[in-house]
């Protein structure tokens, strides 16, 4: 049985319901960058760009150093869940994410029996093991995430999007990837995993703005967003 309910998921998540005048045409579930998932005291501004198109996001508390690990994506699901519960299981659902979380909404999409109409990320890890050995920095993040592992090499590797090409379901994908970013740098991981969803025939808009990690132009930030918009809406029957 869930603890997570509606009761009390502003503990667990936050969302933008509070700004929606009607009810949610679809959900996005927006997963958090590494150290990240505090409770937030403002709303987000993706958060605004949707709930003006009725569109639900929730950006689950998850742990901070997840790397989209089994405890990461169950969690997710519980928060989604609470809110397929309330406004009905056929409610359209895209997957997305900002770096770490990034990476989750891709292992999310290839691992999850839940049906998904799309999947954004933004400057996302999709080479787990050459970021831990790239960036020491951050490396007892990852192993900490998969600690319980007994070979930890082969589930870092195995976990990472660029070794579950075929997994991937036939859905639209939008990557965005700023020139400017050192954190992940793009050459090392969307620019490998774009080449090789395109070859593997997916459906991959693929933007490269000059910008850092993260960050937007207005312009990005309103076709990243505007992805996730009209893939919802577009499954939703243009409501």
């Amino acid at each position: 049985m869930n603890y997570i309910h509606i009761g009390n998921i502003a503990d667990f998540a936050y969302t933008n319901e509070h700004l929606l005048g009607n009810p949610p045409v679809g959900i996005v579930p927006y997963l958090h960058g590494l150290g990240r998932g505090q409770r937030l005291k403002e709303d987000l501004e993706g958060g605004i760009y949707l709930a003006k198109r009725d569109i639900l996001l929730v950006y689950p508390y998850s742990c901070t150093w997840g790397w989209a690990n089994e405890e990461t994506m169950g969690y997710i699901d519980e928060c989604v869940d609470v809110f397929l519960a309330k406004y009905g299981d056929a409610l359209p659902v895209c997957i997305a994410g900002g770096s770490m979380g990034g990476f989750s909404a891709l292992v999310y999409a290839c691992t999850t029996k839940r049906k998904l109409v799309a999947c954004a990320a933004d400057c996302p890890v999709c080479d787990l093991s050459r970021q831990f050995e790239e960036k020491p920095e951050i490396r007892q993040t990852i192993y900490t995430a998969y600690y319980g592992e007994k070979d930890f090499a082969a589930a870092i590797k195995e976990r990472s999007p660029v070794s579950n090409i075929a997994k991937f379901p036939r859905i639209p994908y939008y990557i965005n990837h700023g020139y400017g970013d050192t954190a992940v740098p793009k050459t090392q991981h969307s620019d490998l995993f774009v080449s090789l969803m395109r070859s593997a025939g997916y459906d991959v808009t693929y933007a490269q703005p000059d910008t850092a990690h993260c960050k937007y132009t207005e312009e990005s930030f309103a076709n990243y967003y505007g992805f996730m918009a009209e893939a919802i809406r577009s499954a939703a029957g243009g409501r």
